[in-house]
């Protein structure tokens, strides 16, 4: 059964004061900012209650938690889960940014250029100093002024190597996709690569954006 909005009370006996409660309550998106150890966790978790015990996220809609960590993840579902029926909790999805990106890739693969689509079995992997070290070797970029860290970043923030992009990306991430998708039948992906063929998925597929729409009343991020 569903609870009226005025009869819903904080799970657990939780205390919270009059900002929570608005947040938790509110139908229009809210940034939580508060230090480490000061409850957004919980709160969250109790949004989260309110929206399935309330009918606020109405079956067979659900609820997307996107973490950073996977304890982060883990600790938040686990919350849900104590809190409501079977039938409300597997509606509350909380997964990391990666793991969520690659079940994107992983399902609409296909809607990937040719040229950037990785194969079905691809590898995923880590670009460590042996492997910056290697790429610049063979792609004569010895003197370029990065560390194997930093240009991991690059990888994760630049813009697509596709002929679709308005804005052109550096020289170097390009001969490092092509680096990486040197065997085609076994690509090589970072956790960056794979985000940002997330996003090209969902920039370019107006289909699959709103078939994720249609999925999840609210997302936590």
């Amino acid at each position: 059964m569903l609870l009226n909005e005025d009869e819903w009370l904080p799970s657990d006996g939780k205390e919270l004061e009059n900002n929570a409660i608005q947040a938790i309550k509110s139908e229009n998106n809210v940034l939580l900012t508060a230090s480490a150890g000061s409850g957004k966790t919980e709160i969250l978790a109790q949004k989260a209650v309110y929206l399935l015990q309330t009918g606020k996220c109405p079956s067979p809609k659900k609820i997307l938690a996107i973490c950073f960590k996977k304890d982060a993840a883990k600790n938040l579902e686990e919350r849900v889960s104590e809190r409501c029926s079977s039938e409300q909790s597997c509606r509350f999805k909380s997964i990391t940014f990666d793991s969520f990106s690659k079940s994107l890739v992983d399902q609409f693969r296909m809607g990937i250029p040719e040229d950037y689509r990785p194969s079905e079995n691809y590898d995923i992997t880590f670009l460590n100093s042996d492997c910056f070290n290697e790429f610049c070797t063979l792609t004569d970029l010895q003197g370029i002024n990065f560390t194997h860290a930093s240009f991991s970043r690059s990888v994760s923030e630049s813009f697509f190597p596709f002929p679709c992009n308005q804005q052109p990306i550096p020289d170097y991430l390009k001969k490092f996709w092509n680096y990486m998708y040197r065997d085609k039948l076994r690509t090589q992906l970072t956790f960056g690569m794979i985000n940002r063929l997330a996003i090209y998925i969902l920039m370019e597929n107006e289909k699959i954006k709103k078939a994720i729409q249609n999925t999840y009343s609210h997302i936590f991020l």
